[in-house]
């Protein structure tokens, strides 16, 4: 579905910002464009998942920038705007067996 991911790394070249992935064991990093939106004061009900904090984010990566980082973990951080972020859930988002997008909540401050 390399269609689906060329049109996600288009749109975020287009309108995404810079963010860092963090992983702290092993350590590892990588930054990449993403799509980063607080969640609304009245948010849809799919978009909440579990409690959701004013400092709460949703996160769309593409999965072309990660290479052997692979997906990110309820272990790993986001940093957005100097400020590393903890991941409260992870969403690959499949076509048949290829991740085409991935979702993230991230949540506060220092984790």
């Amino acid at each position: 579905m390399a269609g689906e991911t060329a049109a996600l790394d288009r749109a975020l070249a287009r309108a995404g910002e810079t963010v860092t992935v963090r992983r702290q064991n092993p350590a590892a990093e990588v930054t990449c464009l993403a799509m980063v939106r607080g969640f609304e004061a009245r948010p849809q009900a799919d978009d909440l998942v579990g409690n959701v904090a004013q400092q709460d984010f949703f996160v769309i990566l593409s999965p072309t920038p990660l290479g052997s980082f692979g997906v990110p973990t309820r272990y790993d951080q986001v940093v957005i705007g100097d400020m590393p972020r903890a991941i409260e859930a992870v969403t690959p988002i499949r076509i048949g067996a290829d991740v085409v997008r991935i979702e993230l909540k991230v949540r506060g401050g220092d984790s």
